[in-house]
């Protein structure tokens, strides 16, 4: 599937692809993470099609669309299971607990270095292995 820019990403099951947006909880926390999908000058979208090789930032920062507000400081967290608008690849600083299940995972070593008054864009720090 498509990817927009700005989304986390993990590594894929699925046979051929290397990775996707993140499906389940393991996908944030078994060390399947694999950074932020990045922009690059050269693209003709705000999309990485399937199939396409795409530019991951894995330590650094980027600035990314957050679903909520944030503040300098804040654990990043990476929604993985879809709740009323808001898609999987998504950035948050909360569970977001739905009838008792987490839809999002904190990412260890990613933490916000802006803040936000709610949704909008943010300064996120990630520094994978």
């Amino acid at each position: 599937a498509a990817v927009p820019m700005g989304r986390g990403v993990c590594i894929s099951g699925t046979a051929g692809a290397k990775c996707d947006l993140p499906a389940s909880a393991s996908d944030v926390t078994q060390g399947k993470t694999l950074g932020v999908v990045v922009f690059t000058p050269a693209a003709s979208s705000t999309t990485v099609p399937a199939g396409v090789q795409a530019s991951i930032l894995r330590k650094g920062r980027a600035w990314v669309t957050v679903e909520e507000a944030v503040s300098d400081g804040d654990q990043a967290f990476l929604r993985h299971t879809t709740h009323t608008d808001d898609t999987p690849g998504a950035w948050r600083k909360s569970a977001d607990t739905v009838s008792g299940s987490a839809t999002a995972t904190a990412v260890p070593s990613a933490y916000y270095r802006s803040s936000t008054s709610g949704a909008g864009l943010a300064l996120l720090e990630i520094n994978l292995p």
